[in-house]
């Protein structure tokens, strides 16, 4: 019996170190394709699901206009997935990902990763945003020290 368990345990590690080369493949295959999209504009990833419910990824490039350039969503099984074109979004503005009243021609899913991939665009402009402010602020605070000390 002791041989068994351990030949069972064998096998379940070997399987085990099979399947995690295989998702290393799959990763590498993933970031070189948003190195390549990259050449479009900047790109953003969104996901939608669960573990139970399967999960749903989505890559929206975005050109320097705040219009979607590209879109591809994850699609194949386990470690054979991979990015592929979503059709009909080219051309709209990133605004409508977030606009909910606007009928998206994806599937229910893959629309709520689109629109996660949005919220993450969104944040990212508000951050700079207030990035850029801080320093006008800190520009201007050190222009009038600067003007103090060349009148005293």
């Amino acid at each position: 019996m002791g041989e068994v368990a351990s030949t069972i345990i064998i096998i379940m590690a070997a399987a085990w170190f099979i399947q995690y080369g295989l998702s290393f493949f799959q990763l590498k295959r993933f970031y070189r394709r948003l190195y390549q999209l990259r050449k479009f504009g900047s790109v953003w990833v969104g996901k939608e699901g669960s573990a139970w419910k399967g999960r749903q990824y989505a890559v929206v490039v975005v050109d320097k206009q705040k219009r979607i350039a590209k879109v591809e969503q994850l699609s194949g099984w386990t470690i054979w997935a991979s990015l592929k074109p979503v059709e009909g979004l080219e051309g709209r503005p990133v605004s409508d990902l977030l606009d909910e009243s606007v009928e998206l021609p994806v599937p229910r899913k893959l629309a709520l990763a689109l629109r996660n991939a949005a919220t993450y665009i969104q944040e990212a402009e508000q951050r700079a945003a207030e990035k850029e402010q801080e320093q006008a602020e800190a520009e201007a605070g050190a222009s009038i020290e600067l003007g103090e000390i060349q009148a005293s």
